[in-house]
């Protein structure tokens, strides 16, 4: 008995009919309606990925270049900041020139070899200590060590050797 009043009852029910003919028109393989709604769909992503492109084509520039960038980017987020600023071999200021000569990096430890050379004076010799005179941002925890390894009278090159060990992390995890 219910099995036959809860049939009586679906059979009264139709759907509209001209919702059935927009769904069959669909359906039906109007290729010029899907070719339209493919189209509008693709300009707005064409637009995303020029503007992605380029915006990871400026970053890395604005972040080198731009202090301002660079501080908001590191707020931001310091991985990333220290992801797009490009490692400068050598830089010159106040007649100080500091050049990277080499740098290895290997499990969790960064060795780098820098030197310092006073161009325009006698701010440089063998006493010079670079411990509390440098500053490095990071995202992580960390130890580090700096050295004087050489000093060279004639040039008034001051050589050292810096080890940074990021502390509690797997190994190659520098990133």
């Amino acid at each position: 008995m219910f099995k036959e009043m809860y049939r009586n009852m679906n059979e009264r029910i139709h759907p509209d009919q001209e919702l059935v003919d927009k769904i069959l028109r669909f359906a039906g393989g109007n290729k010029s309606e899907t070719i339209k709604a493919k189209k509008l769909l693709l300009k707005p992503a064409a637009v995303l990925a020029m503007l992605l492109v380029i915006a990871l084509t400026v970053t890395p520039i604005l972040a080198s270049n731009v202090t301002l960038i660079y501080q908001i980017m590191y707020n931001v987020s310091p991985a990333i900041a220290q992801f797009f600023v490009p490692v400068q071999e050598s830089c010159e200021d106040n007649g100080i020139r500091m050049e990277v000569v080499s740098a290895y990096i290997h499990d969790n430890v960064a060795e780098i070899y820098i030197t310092m050379q006073d161009l325009a004076g006698e701010r440089i010799d063998e006493t010079i200590d670079l411990y509390d005179s440098y500053s490095i941002n990071r995202p992580f925890d960390s130890s580090a060590t700096c050295e004087l390894v050489g000093y060279d009278e004639a040039t008034k090159n001051g050589n050292f050797s810096y080890i940074h060990n990021r502390v509690g992390q797997q190994k190659n995890s520098w990133g």
